[in-house]
């Protein structure tokens, strides 16, 4: 095994993109299994701060041939069916991640990208900054010689600006992803960190889970050559939204930090009592406009009209629109 961790990924701020692979003896792995079901698999963060795993499998993806057999089989494993899709929360015996505790110790920042049950294979992608990218490097390849029963392991490093959608290609999602981008004018209205950046503050923003309360983790990329927001550095925040120097990669100064804005953790918001799901969600600030981009399947923009509709009767002052909706994967 030949493992890559280079200082170059999507949006120049993840410095390495891994995949771990398992398969493992849950309700969702033994239907696909049975039933060549596929799943898309989104971590979600819980109010314990903890991560818990949802599965979805699209109305239209289940095959004809045994399509009440596995009806029957979702409703045993408590799936229910939202907006054509059927969900299954909180997978049990689908641990994944606690088998890598020391590793993800290590890592001073993670973003769990959306994962994949196929054929019974669980297969999870992270994007990751760490000092200690060799250490770790080290550790994935004693794990991946351990032995563990029915856990294989690897590392990947996908390529230069490629990471995110390189991914998607990886894990052959057999469904189409959009991009969605709305654009806000006058944001800093809203508060939070867009009230602390001017119009000469540049910054890029990860979410890094989808959350339950919107209290996200996110990471702040902010270009080097632009006055930091106070509210990062300022030391009155520490506490429930304290924030924490990664590092500097490339023209970038990397933070962990927890705090947002109104306006996107509201769309997230909508989209998870909708029970729609998006696969990313980032951010850019830049000239005192805020870009918040959204990657979602074909429901999202089945229901952007009434999405956009409720968001601009809660936030009447803002001036946003979407400003552009493209396709960037389809199922080959």
């Amino acid at each position: 095994m030949l493992i890559y961790m280079e200082v170059d990924d999507v949006d120049e701020v993840f410095d390495s993109q891994l995949f771990m692979k398992g398969v493992f003896d849950d309700s969702a792995s033994e239907m696909s299994r049975k039933y060549g079901l596929s799943f898309v698999v989104v971590p979600f963060a819980t109010t314990e701060s903890k991560i818990t795993i949802k599965v979805f499998l699209p109305e239209q993806r289940i095959p004809e041939k045994n399509h009440d057999e596995v009806i029957a089989a979702l409703k045993a494993n408590g799936a229910e069916l939202n907006n054509e899709t059927w969900e299954i929360n909180d997978i049990k015996h689908l641990d994944l991640l606690s088998q890598y505790t020391s590793m993800l110790k290590e890592v001073e920042s993670i973003v769990f990208d959306p994962g994949l049950i196929e054929n019974g294979v669980y297969i999870q992608p992270f994007r990751f900054i760490s000092s200690q990218r060799k250490m770790i490097s080290d550790i994935l390849l004693s794990k991946a010689d351990s032995g563990h029963a029915n856990i294989d392991l690897y590392a990947e490093y996908l390529g230069k600006s490629n990471g995110f959608l390189s991914m998607l290609k990886m894990l052959h999602l057999r469904q189409s992803v959009y991009e969605i981008v709305v654009e806000v004018q006058h944001a800093e209205s809203m508060g939070g960190i867009l009230a602390y950046s001017d119009h000469s503050t540049n910054w890029k923003r990860e979410s890094k889970l989808p959350h339950v309360n919107n209290v996200e983790d996110y990471v702040y990329a902010i270009y080097s050559g632009s006055k930091t927001p106070e509210i990062i550095t300022d030391t009155t925040f520490i506490g429930a939204t304290e924030s924490k120097y990664i590092s500097t990669i490339k023209n970038y100064k990397i933070y962990r930090a927890f705090f947002g804005d109104k306006l996107s953790s509201y769309i997230s918001q909508l989209m998870m009592e909708e029970h729609l799901f998006y696969l990313r969600r980032w951010s850019e600030w830049s000239a005192g406009v805020l870009n918040i981009h959204f990657f979602s399947g074909e429901l999202f923009i089945m229901r952007l009209t009434k999405i956009m509709r409720e968001v601009k009767e809660k936030f009447p002052n803002i001036d946003f629109a979407v400003k552009e909706v493209k396709m960037v994967y389809t199922p080959q």
